[in-house]
């Protein structure tokens, strides 16, 4: 008795068509598996980021960035009305965020509220684009990269620490 190379190693012959509907129905299997592996996988990272509370960390920080802006304009010489203007309009992109640990430098919003217990701390980075700025204003520039640190609480609170928006480092 011959055996062809499907059926080699089981010692019965094959019945026509059965193993291919057989491996078709194993590769589809296995096709939707790796698709609920995978699904399961970027439900995971949201379950992860939203119990870490990292998308309000970035859009406190954002805030916080405009917050910065605004005191930086404020030595300029502008009207508040104009201050909030460029403030508002200042576009913020590429943020990303990743999980850091308590510094020496982030500590303060510890030391300001010591009945709380810190959840987890972001450090947020990305670029903001600022337009109509006063020739003057050498402490911003069109393009600059912002940096925040946000501690985030148990209690839900959000307190950015170290927030910096300054020009890109030109050597």
């Amino acid at each position: 008795m011959t055996m062809t190379a499907p059926e080699a190693g089981y010692g019965l012959p094959a019945r026509p068509g059965r193993s291919r509907r057989r491996n078709a129905a194993i590769s589809a299997g296995l096709g939707v598996a790796f698709v609920a592996v995978i699904a399961g996988g970027f439900g995971a990272v949201a379950l992860w980021n939203a119990h870490w509370h990292k998308g309000p960390a970035i859009d406190r920080c954002e805030a916080d960035v405009r917050d910065t802006i605004k005191l930086k304009l404020q030595a300029f010489g502008l009207s508040a009305s104009a201050i909030a203007d460029i403030a508002e309009q200042a576009r913020i992109t590429g943020l990303s965020a990743q999980k850091t640990v308590l510094t020496q430098d982030t500590a303060g919003a510890v030391y300001d509220d010591p009945g709380s217990s810190v959840l987890t701390v972001w450090e947020v980075h990305g670029n903001v684009a600022i337009a109509n700025l006063p020739a003057s204003a050498t402490d911003l520039g069109p393009k600059d990269q912002l940096d925040c640190t946000a501690v985030v609480f148990k209690d839900g609170k959000i307190v950015p620490e170290a927030t910096s928006v300054d020009p890109p480092y030109q050597p």
